[in-house]
């Protein structure tokens, strides 16, 4: 019995020294904490800022033109040779009694004719005294002055003071605000206005010798 229990104190003692040997040669180890990595926050898509709309320019208002001061009148300005001109107190347009009141009877007539050019009748009175032409026409109802001739010794006058025998100088100056250079070069004539109405005349060795007031050409 005795034996025994030396036998199991033995056990029990080699036992003690086995675990404190185990004990010394592995000491326990405190678990190390790893340090937490802590996420860095993903950078959150700042939103770019919508582009705020520019305003429209308002268009500025146009400037209110200056009215420029007006020129002076010509001497022409008015004054229209198919208008006012005229061979002593006849004018064109005027009717048949305005013609006998201011030349009287004509020494000759012409029986009206239909002129294709403008669908009108015509007919001519003429005055022997004065190598005078006139032209009237008709569309039908009355007859007035289409366009008056004169050519020869005459005493008639145009509205500015030119007759048979005035010099071409005194055309020029008396008529220089109408004076049609062009045509005058075209048709070797004065036009006065415009062959398509307006005052031709001819003239031989710097003279009148002829004065036609009416359209000329079509």
């Amino acid at each position: 019995m005795k034996k025994r229990s030396a036998v199991i104190l033995v056990l029990i003692l080699i036992i003690a020294l086995l675990t404190a040997s185990g004990c010394a040669g592995n000491p326990a180890t405190s678990p190390s904490i790893s340090p937490s990595i802590s996420a860095s926050p993903s950078p959150s898509e700042t939103a770019s800022p919508s582009p705020s709309p520019s305003p429209s320019p308002s268009p500025s208002p146009s400037p209110s033109p200056t009215p420029s001061e007006e020129p002076s009148p010509s001497p022409s300005d008015g004054f229209d040779p198919m208008l006012d001109d005229g061979l002593g107190q006849l004018r064109l347009g005027m009717s048949e009694d305005d013609v006998m009141a201011a030349m009287g009877p004509p020494d000759e007539t012409s029986e009206p004719a239909l002129w294709e050019a403008d669908g009108e009748y015509h007919k001519t009175w003429r005055y022997y005294s004065e190598n005078l032409v006139v032209d009237l026409s008709s569309d039908g109802t009355t007859y007035t002055i289409f366009s008056l001739f004169v050519q020869g010794t005459s005493s008639l006058e145009t509205t500015r003071g030119i007759a048979i025998g005035s010099t071409e100088a005194e055309v020029l100056a008396a008529y220089d605000d109408v004076y049609n250079a062009e045509q005058s070069e075209l048709f070797s004539a004065i036009v006065l206005g415009s062959m398509y109405g307006g005052t031709v005349i001819y003239t031989m060795d710097g003279l009148v010798y002829s004065i036609f007031i009416g359209p000329s050409a079509e």
